[in-house]
């Protein structure tokens, strides 16, 4: 079953990414793409962590392997998005304010980064 799924997936995720023209640039930040690139493969590893006895071996390995394609195909999103000008700097949280200063853990996504 899994391996039918496969091509399934690796196909939307290109047409996904073939069809970023349609999504209007104001809506880039909004879209929840951006989290997807390093949070699939995170889900992915606990998932095989935390219940790789219970899914085996193989189910572990179908687990991480797809979580890193929806993520690459999530990046190549971003990355033409990128390419069409727009950019994103949006925090997930603040860590730690002191004073006038504010640490935040967030994301960056430009040019450079998209590469």
């Amino acid at each position: 079953m899994m391996r039918a799924l496969l091509p399934a997936v690796i196909v939307y995720g290109v047409s996904v990414g073939a069809g970023v023209n349609i999504a209007a640039a104001q809506n880039f930040p909004a879209r929840p793409v951006t989290l997807i690139v390093p949070f699939a493969p995170l889900v992915g590893a606990i998932i095989a962590g935390l219940f790789g006895r219970a899914i085996g071996r193989a189910g572990a390995h179908w687990v991480t392997i797809l979580s890193v394609a929806v993520s690459f195909c999530a990046s190549t999103v971003v990355f033409f998005d990128v390419l069409e000008g727009n950019t994103f700097n949006g925090a997930l949280y603040t860590w730690l304010t002191v004073g006038d200063y504010s640490f935040q853990v967030g994301f960056l996504i430009d040019r450079l980064t998209a590469l």
